[in-house]
């Protein structure tokens, strides 16, 4: 397995998209990579969301200023882990206000884009449901092929839903992404009932 290049703290802390580089940044060759996985549980904190990750995540928290929201900081949570050489994350940002979610929502997905060097493929959106969601015209599933800046091939998919204010991105990630392992990581996400 490839360990994760090392985080550059002044990018990290510039906030989204240093959020979302850490999710591409530990892709690495994708080779029998079903040993590696085990699956299990994990509870987000703001939104209710469950996940089935197949590694346990390392969570970080930052105040983050949003592209779209006048400089307003919110926090955001992020978990990431890497198994059979691929690399899982989800982030949460409540961003307090509905009006601002369709805002958020392109705007990560422009942000996550840009960090994995991508562009959408003709036809790649694909409907997302998260049972328990609200539905969100911007909200779905989409797979990216890109290149690192060390130009290294990287395949990404990537989904995003919310619950009331609560948005959540998820992405896989890696030079190769099986479909059986998106399908289970993509499939294995539901907000909670409260």
């Amino acid at each position: 397995m490839i360990g994760c290049a090392p985080l550059d703290p002044p990018r990290f802390y510039r906030g989204l998209h240093g959020l979302a580089l850490v999710g591409v940044m530990c892709a690495g060759a994708l080779s029998g990579c079903a040993p590696a996985m085990n699956w299990r549980e994990i509870r987000g904190d703001q939104s209710g969301v469950v996940a089935s990750f197949p590694c346990k995540p390392d969570l970080h928290v930052r105040q983050v200023k949003l592209e779209g929201l006048d400089g307003t900081s919110l926090p955001m949570a992020l978990r990431v882990c890497e198994a059979g050489e691929h690399t899982f994350a989800m982030t949460e940002v409540d961003v307090q206000d509905p009006a601002r979610v369709p805002v958020v929502m392109k705007n990560l997905l422009i942000a996550y884009a840009g960090n994995v060097g991508a562009q959408a493929r003709a036809g790649a959106r694909q409907d997302w449901a998260v049972k328990g969601m609200t539905p969100q015209p911007d909200g779905g599933r989409w797979r990216f092929d890109g290149a690192m800046p060390s130009g290294r091939a990287v395949q990404a998919e990537t989904g995003l839903a919310s619950r009331g204010t609560v948005i959540v991105q998820v992405n896989v990630s890696g030079p190769s992404v099986q479909a059986e392992v998106a399908k289970q990581f993509f499939e294995g996400f539901v907000f909670s009932v409260p």
